[in-house]
């Protein structure tokens, strides 16, 4: 990889799509919401609080249906090896739901590994509503 990243967005099993005219730098604050406001229809929404710039995309005609009960703080490489990179936290996350407000607490953390099987390449956590992710791989 170059050591570059995107925001993008993604609706199962379509591929990703990045966010048009959004760039991003390290050290950049990020507002993201998602609304999710049938199983079918939705609205991402990316402010870059650090640049004022902002991105959304509308979700009307979607290839399958939502599952309504997962929400994903993701940090990938999709093709390569992951690059080294400084800590990256998500700061005070929640879902509504119509049963109420959930944190990140109890959810799953999948860590990073070289090649799939191979060392450990991040340390990625749950600290009450935040989340944070950690690169310990060799550089």
């Amino acid at each position: 990889g170059d050591g570059s990243f995107d925001a993008w967005w993604e609706w199962i099993p379509d591929n990703v799509v990045m966010f048009g005219d959004f760039p991003l730098s390290v050290g950049d604050r990020i507002y993201m919401e998602v609304d999710a406001s049938s199983k079918t229809t939705g609205v991402a929404i990316l402010e870059n609080l650090t640049t004022g710039k902002k991105a959304t995309h509308t979700f009307t005609r979607t290839p399958s249906t939502l599952c309504e009960t997962d929400a994903e703080w993701i940090v990938e490489d999709f093709a390569d090896n992951l690059a080294g990179f400084s800590d990256i936290t998500f700061t005070n996350n929640s879902a509504v739901t119509s049963s109420g407000t959930v944190t990140p607490a109890g959810g799953t953390i999948i860590n990073l590994a070289k090649e799939g099987t191979g060392p450990l390449e991040t340390d990625c956590g749950i600290d009450g509503d935040d989340v944070y992710c950690k690169y310990i791989g060799n550089l």
